[in-house]
C-alpha cells in the first residue's frame, strides 16, 4: 500500500513538472517575441482583423476559441511581403497579405501594413477586407501606396465561379492614427491587373508577354507579346484600356507593303488628334493614320525630308524608300520605312536638331526607353522598353 502510495505521488509531481516546463517554455517564447528576440520581422508581430488580436510567429497563429475550445481561426501571411516606403520617412515598410480561416467555407483576404520604426522593429496597422475566396495575384509598392491585384466575382456570381474579374486595390496609410483605407487611386488599373486581363485576352497556348509599360496620355497598358500568329513586319503588343479593362492585340505593323491587295486588313480603334482639334484613325493597307486637315503638304515635305536621309544612308536602295508619317508633331516624328526592292523596313523615329531632322532610331528592335531624353510625345514611346 506504502509503495502505491510514493508510486502515486511520483506521478502528480511528474505531471506538475511538466506542466511547469511548458508554462515556463510558453512564457518565455512569448516574452522572447515581443522583446525582439525573434527576428524583427513582418512574420513576427501582431496583425489585428475585426478587433482581434493574432501574434503571428513566422508567418503564422492558430487560435482556438468556443466553450470546448474546438473550434480554431488560422491566420496566415500569403506569399512574401514586399517591401518599400509607405509612410514617407524613407525606410522600407511592408505590405502583407493575410488569410483567416475559420473551419468554415470561407477563406477571408485582408490588406496590412507594417511600418518599420527606427529601431529596426514594425509596427502593423489596422487592416482592410479585399474579399472572400478571391484569386490573389500580386503586391505591389507605387508612389507609397500598396497596391493588391487579384481576381474576383462578378456581383450575380455564385461563389463557386472562379474568379476572374481583374481588381486593383490601392492602399494608402494614415501615420497619426495607424490606420489604411482604400485609395482613390484604386480607379488606376495596376500592371498585375492589365497582365491578368491580357493573358484572358490576347494569350493563348505557349505564347507569353512581356513586362507592362504604361501610357499616361491614352490610359493604357501595352505588353509586347509574343504570339503564334504573326503578320509580316508587324510587332503585335496586347493593350489594355484602363478605362473599359478591355484589350486588344496592336499589331504596330512597320507599312511592309501588301503583296495580296485584295486581302482585307483590320486596323486597331485608335484615334490621332488634329491641331485643328479634329480626330483621324488608323484605315489602309497598312492601317497608318489619315493624315490631318490642311496637312497634307506638310507631311508629304516631311516624308521626302526622310527619305532623302535614308537615301543618304543606304544610297543602294534609294530609288525603293518609301516613308509612311505615323506621327507628327513640330519637332518630334514616329513613322515607318520600307526598301521595296527588298520587301523589308522598319520603324524610325527623328527629331529636329538645329531646326533639321535627323533619324534617332530605326530597325525592328524594341525602341529603346532611353530616347524619352529627346522630349519625345509619351504616346511616341509607348512601346518602349528598358534594356
Amino acid at each position: 500500500m506504502k509503495k502505491k502510495i510514493i508510486f502515486i505521488v511520483v506521478i502528480i509531481l511528474a505531471i506538475i513538472a511538466l506542466l511547469y516546463f511548458t508554462i515556463s517554455w510558453y512564457v518565455k517564447n512569448k516574452s522572447a517575441n515581443m522583446a525582439g528576440e525573434l527576428p524583427a520581422d513582418v512574420k513576427n508581430i501582431s496583425y489585428t482583423i475585426d478587433s482581434q488580436e493574432f501574434d503571428l510567429v513566422n508567418g503564422k497563429v492558430e487560435l482556438e476559441y468556443g466553450l470546448d475550445l474546438a473550434s480554431k481561426s488560422i491566420v496566415t501571411i500569403f506569399s512574401e511581403p514586399v517591401y518599400g516606403d509607405l509612410d514617407a520617412d524613407g525606410d522600407e515598410d511592408a505590405a502583407v497579405l493575410l488569410v483567416q480561416e475559420s473551419g468554415g467555407s470561407g477563406v477571408f483576404y485582408y490588406a496590412a501594413l507594417a511600418i518599420r520604426n527606427s529601431d529596426g522593429s514594425y509596427d502593423a496597422s489596422s487592416s482592410l477586407l479585399l474579399g472572400d475566396r478571391i484569386a490573389p495575384q500580386t503586391v505591389e509598392i507605387r508612389s507609397g501606396h500598396a497596391v493588391y491585384n487579384f481576381a474576383e466575382r462578378r456581383p450575380d456570381e455564385p461563389m463557386t465561379t472562379q474568379a476572374s474579374v481583374a481588381k486593383s486595390i490601392f492602399v494608402q496609410y494614415d501615420a497619426s492614427t495607424g490606420r489604411i483605407s482604400e485609395s482613390a487611386k484604386s480607379t488606376m488599373l495596376s500592371e498585375g491587373a492589365a497582365r491578368l486581363i491580357a493573358e484572358q485576352t490576347c494569350i493563348k497556348g505557349g505564347e507569353s508577354l512581356a513586362p507592362g509599360m504604361y501610357n499616361a496620355g491614352t490610359k493604357t497598358w501595352w505588353f509586347d507579346a509574343n504570339l503564334n500568329a504573326t503578320r509580316e513586319g508587324c510587332s503585335p503588343a496586347c493593350v489594355v484600356s484602363e478605362s473599359t479593362n478591355t484589350a486588344e492585340v496592336n499589331w504596330r505593323c512597320t507599312g511592309l507593303l501588301n503583296n495580296n491587295q485584295n486581302e482585307q486588313v483590320a486596323c486597331t480603334m485608335e484615334a490621332k488628334e488634329c491641331p485643328d482639334g479634329s480626330y483621324v484613325g488608323r484605315s489602309g493597307p497598312n492601317c497608318e493614320f489619315a493624315a490631318c486637315p490642311g496637312a497634307e503638304q506638310s507631311a508629304s515635305a516631311v516624308s521626302e525630308e526622310i527619305r532623302k536621309l535614308f537615301a543618304a544612308k543606304s544610297p543602294n536602295y534609294q530609288g525603293s524608300i518609301q516613308i509612311s508619317i505615323k506621327e507628327q508633331t513640330a519637332n518630334h516624328l514616329r513613322g515607318g520605312v520600307t526598301f521595296v526592292d527588298e520587301q523589308s523596313g522598319g520603324i524610325f523615329l527623328a527629331t529636329k536638331v538645329n531646326a533639321q531632322w535627323k533619324i534617332v532610331f530605326d530597325g525592328n528592335g524594341a525602341i529603346p526607353c532611353s530616347l524619352s531624353s529627346y522630349n519625345f510625345p509619351s504616346s511616341m514611346l509607348a512601346d518602349c522598353s528598358n534594356f
